[in-house]
């Protein structure tokens, strides 16, 4: 696959301003930061790397098209992702120290990857990437591949 430097530049910097915005993941990431320490938190962050990159995978492969064509599972997510932000945003607005009832530890790898099937940000951002830069007449699994791989 032949990708000209000027696309995988403006897909690096797309990458780059999608992964600084506000979203749930940067709010999760930072409080665990604060909470627990950057050491203890590379497991969640890891997981919320390769959980968006294997969402950009499945999109570009075409999940993406299932989703727009089933209304109600775009509603599912919708709700889904609504009420977890709405909930951490209940935790950090009720939050305070850590008290005895809180978790002790950071997110898991896989509950920070698993966390992204219900993150609308990331399902905007991996539709909009899919949809901005795969090429369309090339080979899809590797352009799907090539563009997750990027995005890590």
């Amino acid at each position: 696959m032949n990708i000209p430097f000027e696309a995988l530049a403006t897909l690096a910097y797309f990458m780059f301003v999608a992964s600084v915005t506000p979203g749930p993941n940067n709010i999760m990431l930072a409080a665990s930061s604060m909470n627990f320490g950057v050491w203890r938190t590379l497991p969640h962050f890891a997981g919320v790397v390769v959980g968006f990159a294997m969402m950009i995978f499945l999109v570009a492969l075409g999940f993406g098209a299932l989703i727009e064509a089933f209304a109600e599972f775009q509603i599912l997510v919708s709700a889904l992702g609504t009420g977890y932000i709405l909930f951490l945003a209940w935790r950090i607005a009720h939050g305070g120290a850590l008290g005895s009832d809180a978790p002790k530890r950071p997110l898991y790898f896989h509950e920070g990857a698993l966390f992204q099937l219900v993150n609308p940000k990331g399902w905007t951002m991996a539709m909009t990437t899919a949809g901005m830069f795969l090429l369309p007449l090339s080979d899809s699994l590797t352009s799907a591949l090539g563009t997750a791989i990027t995005a890590m």
